[in-house]
């Protein structure tokens, strides 16, 4: 569990510092569903979230 306590401070610190950004820069967030998602520890790859049914192809 301590791993998992880590991987979700690493999301929380980079989710901080995009929203930092973006208020910074003035862009509109436009994840702000996906963040949440991510935040809930949904698995994402190349920007799909992915299912329980859903298998990886590693090439």
């Amino acid at each position: 569990m301590e791993c998992l306590d880590k991987d979700r401070a690493s999301l929380l610190a980079m989710a901080f510092k995009l929203m930092e950004t973006a208020q910074k820069e003035r862009f509109r967030l436009k994840v702000y569903k996906l963040l949440t998602e991510a935040i809930s520890s949904v698995k994402f790859v190349d920007s799909i979230k992915q299912t329980g049914d859903q298998k990886q192809v590693v090439a």
